[in-house]
């Protein structure tokens, strides 16, 4: 009941902030959208721990490190784009963190003028992991990136002030990272699923059972980024597979 209180007053808090945010600047706005993914996933463990659904034996769940997750990421990388006005943006490093129900993507990289290479500034970009999937057939979990915010870390820009670099990445804003953030492939996390579990024929003196096949279904149940690791929950259901014509009775004369 405790844990539930908590997390009840952690999303008011959340709603109460994301409110605030929506009517200041580009950095307002961005924390606004990380932290509405963190409220909607607070809201959704809420729920799940009011309905006796959060980690219980009802679920299949997978511990995933956010080391795993971060050495996928960086294999996408690097992505860049061109944005205005005249700005080239090229992201190298990943790093990835899960704790208090949020998973924090930041990737470092460089802001360059296409006109002028000379002028650059080192840049890290804020973000998060959202549109969890489970893969039916594949046997994956998949996940997008989601990017907020920029932040200037250095400039080297051949006498270019500071301050107007910043002024410049300003309008490095939700549309070009929106853009930005759809060059980056979607992480797959490889887990294997048996999607069927065949059942063998028994005989024994007067009693046989033909052989038979249950099928299983998976689904995504709820995903919380707790403890450095990402617990996904899945839901699994199990039927009868079709059968197949040779196992079917043989009809009589």
């Amino acid at each position: 009941m405790d844990r539930l209180l908590a997390g009840a007053c952690a999303a008011s808090f959340a709603a109460l902030t994301l409110a605030a945010c929506q009517d200041g600047g580009p950095r307002a706005r961005a924390e606004a959208a990380a932290l509405r993914r963190q409220a909607a996933t607070l809201r959704n463990l809420i729920t799940a721990v009011e309905t006796d659904q959060a980690f219980s034996s009802k679920h299949v769940t997978l511990g995933i490190g956010q080391e795993l997750v971060r050495d996928l990421l960086q294999l996408t990388l690097p992505v860049e784009t061109v944005t205005a006005p005249d700005l080239h943006v090229r992201l190298e490093t990943a790093q990835v963190a899960f704790e208090s129900g949020e998973s924090r993507v930041t990737l470092r990289g460089r802001v360059s003028r296409v006109s002028s290479p000379g002028t650059f500034a080192d840049l890290t970009v804020h973000g998060g992991l959202h549109r969890f999937e489970v893969g039916e057939r594949a046997g994956h979990v998949s996940a997008r990136v989601a990017l907020d915010r920029v932040e200037v870390r250095q400039a080297e820009a051949e006498g270019l002030r500071r301050d107007l670099v910043e002024a410049v990445l300003d309008r490095v804003g939700a549309t070009s990272l929106a853009s930005l953030a759809d060059q980056i492939p979607p992480l797959t996390i490889p887990v294997r699923f048996e999607r069927t579990l065949e059942l063998g024929a028994v005989s024994a003196g007067p009693f046989e059972i033909a052989p038979s096949s249950l099928r299983f279904g998976v689904g995504l149940a709820q995903v919380v980024a707790l403890g450095g690791r990402l617990w996904v929950l899945l839901d699994v259901s199990a039927a009868p597979a079709p059968r197949r014509a040779a196992d079917r009775p043989k009809a009589g004369p």
